[in-house]
């Protein structure tokens, strides 16, 4: 009876503690919130802390400690840069002439817009043209927007390149003239008028340090960070005199193997592309959390271009709470079987404020886990037990004798 009254009261406070702790026991890092009340904030997480997340943020939590209950608080990831929106706008191509200077399309849109995009396509493969593009309310007085902007396209046995987009800032015409400064007449096959919507947010620029090498035709350019961060955004300033145009590829650091040789290190790619002295040469693509990368750059037989920086960039992200009671709030991260959550408020972000306060982290913590108790054996010396095995089988013969007599 005492025993069972001891497991009944060991099994109860077990109950009582867990809620408390049993629920980050999976996660190995703390901070504390700190001075947090009732109501929505903003935590920026910080850049040395990306190394021990999950890729996908999916191993985040906030916590409160209250007296002795835990409330998960729920929250949502905001990076600082928001994917562009594209609209195509209606218009109509209402002229198409040419005199000495080359060939004009008159463009007429319809409906009060800003236009800060073109798109052309044309019939031909390989060019070289210079764009004038005006704008104009009555087709009599004419405003320049762009002025000698240079559209190209490339196409050969190794690749084919095409930059014929005008891009400019906000425009509000009702007639758009474009001049073609070509001795050849365009044949244009297709173009669309846009506007297009930029959130606003800027990328984090992260320090890196550069080496670079020369093998065979290829330039190549190890870049390392400071840390592991999540990497959307690559700007190469290159110093050139003359006009190229060469295929670039992007590659992360996976891990390192050592051999006999020494260390092999293992890349993936990440993005790749052209590389031109006929636009600016920034590139964007699918975010990515990596330290190291490699830059290749295929020069063909031309020579090496010369590469003053290589800018790696991504967005900061932030987690948006919403608390709901007073108490003491961690932020608690790195646990490998973790799975995404799933709130309620993901579904109604148009009720967030836009603007809400930043919560400090404190220092962080690493979670101390309570050893694994491994199971022993009741008997480790191998005599005990053959003993003990010895003596039941003594007992049991006794008692079958016992048995036997009084039969």
């Amino acid at each position: 009876m005492r025993t069972t009254i001891k497991l009944f009261f060991t099994l109860l406070f077990v109950a009582c503690i867990y809620p408390i702790f049993g629920q980050w026991s999976t996660y190995n890092y703390q901070c504390n919130l700190n001075t947090v009340k009732p109501g929505w904030y903003k935590i920026v997480l910080p850049e040395t802390m990306y190394a021990k997340l999950n890729s996908d943020l999916s191993d985040v939590r906030i916590y409160g400690v209250l007296d002795k209950d835990t409330l998960e608080a729920p929250y949502i990831i905001k990076p600082s840069i928001e994917p562009f929106r594209k609209v195509d706008l209606p218009f109509h191509l209402i002229n198409q002439t040419k005199n000495t200077e080359g060939y004009y399309f008159t463009f007429q849109v319809n409906g009060d817009f800003n236009i800060n995009e073109i798109q052309l396509e044309f019939a031909q493969k390989n060019f070289d043209w210079k764009i004038k593009l005006e704008g104009s309310n009555n087709q009599k007085e004419w405003f320049t927007i762009l002025d000698r902007y240079r559209i190209v396209a490339i196409q050969n046995a190794i690749s084919t390149y095409t930059f014929s987009t005008l891009q400019f800032s906000d425009a509000k015409y009702s007639f758009f003239r474009l001049l073609v400064l070509s001795k050849e007449q365009p044949d244009l096959t297709l173009a669309k008028v846009s506007q297009v919507l930029s959130t606003n947010g800027t990328y984090k620029l992260y320090a890196s340090v550069m080496n670079s090498s020369q093998v065979g035709n290829e330039s190549r350019y190890e870049v390392e960070l400071k840390n592991k961060v999540p990497i959307s955004k690559l700007e190469l300033n290159i110093r050139s005199a003359y006009d190229y145009y060469r295929t670039f590829r992007l590659d992360y650091l996976i891990d390192s193997t050592k051999t006999e040789k020494g260390w092999i290190n293992n890349y993936h790619e990440l993005t790749h592309g052209i590389l031109s002295s006929f636009t600016p040469n920034v590139f964007k693509f699918d975010e990515h959390t990596a330290k190291r990368f490699r830059l290749t750059i295929d020069n063909q037989d031309n020579s090496a271009l010369v590469m003053n920086e290589i800018a790696l960039s991504g967005p900061e992200k932030e987690l948006w709470t919403r608390i709901e009671r007073e108490g003491s709030y961690f932020l608690v991260y790195g646990s490998k079987i973790s799975l995404e959550p799933n709130y309620d408020i993901e579904n109604f972000k148009d009720k967030i404020p836009t603007e809400v306060p930043k919560i400090e982290l404190g220092q962080e913590q690493q979670i101390v886990h309570s050893p694994k108790i491994e199971a022993s054996p009741l008997f480790k010396n191998k005599i005990w037990l053959w003993g003990m095995m010895g003596l039941i089988i003594i007992l049991l013969g006794g008692f079958s004798i016992k048995m036997m007599r009084k039969g």
